[in-house]
C-alpha cells in the first residue's frame, strides 16, 4: 500500500527551504522519511509524499522544515490509524 502525504503550503514558505517527511510506525525497518527541496514554481502549493506504509497500525507523521540560511521549523505529529486497504481521511 502507498499512501499519499501533503504538505500544506506553510508561511514563510520559500524556494530552497527542505523539507523532510518523517513516518514513524514505531516498528524498526517500517519507519520511512524523504525530504525534498522547495522549487520556485512550487512555493505556495501542496507539496506530496508517497509513503510505502505495509499493514496497519498508528503512525505519527510529522516534518521539519530547514531553510537556505539553516533555520529550522517543527511540525506538531499528527497520529494516523491504518489498516490494511484503508485511505486515511477518507
Amino acid at each position: 500500500m502507498t499512501v499519499l502525504v501533503r504538505v500544506e503550503p506553510y508561511e514563510g514558505m520559500a524556494a530552497g527551504d527542505e523539507v523532510l517527511l518523517r513516518w514513524d510506525s514505531g516498528v524498526v525497518r517500517t519507519s520511512w522519511t524523504q525530504s525534498r527541496v522547495v522549487a520556485e514554481q512550487a512555493v505556495g502549493k501542496d507539496l506530496e509524499f508517497s509513503v510505502p506504509a505495509s499493514g496497519g497500525g498508528t503512525v505519527r507523521v510529522s516534518y521539519v522544515v530547514e531553510g537556505p540560511t539553516g533555520s529550522r521549523r517543527l511540525s506538531a505529529p499528527l497520529a494516523l490509524a491504518l489498516s490494511a486497504g484503508s485511505h486515511p481521511g477518507g
